[in-house]
């Protein structure tokens, strides 16, 4: 009984999705770059196969080049997407430069 309280409540810890994006958008809000990009890479770890990870991926770099001012921090998340999902079309922001 104890062992699966134990896992109840380690299981528990993880957000939701709903959770993660919310929380990600409030740090993106207060300009806490760094903070939003915590909650993305997170989610991913968490959700890695979801349909809203190629969505994490663009605001992750979206922040890295336009809050953050690191257009190769960006590149490198764009590429990293474009190895996790080679067959996405948001892929083709990578050669938008």
């Amino acid at each position: 009984m104890l062992f699966s309280a134990i896992l109840m409540g380690c299981s528990s810890n993880k957000k939701t999705q709903t959770e993660y994006f919310t929380a990600a958008k409030a740090k993106l809000d207060e300009k806490k770059y760094d903070e939003a990009i915590v909650e993305y890479r997170e989610y991913l770890k968490n959700y890695p196969k979801s349909d809203s990870a190629v969505f994490a991926y663009n605001q992750i770099a979206g922040i890295q080049i336009d809050g953050l001012k690191n257009p190769q921090e960006g590149i490198k998340t764009y590429t990293e997407l474009a190895e996790k999902f080679p067959n996405t079309k948001m892929r083709s922001n990578l050669y938008s430069w």
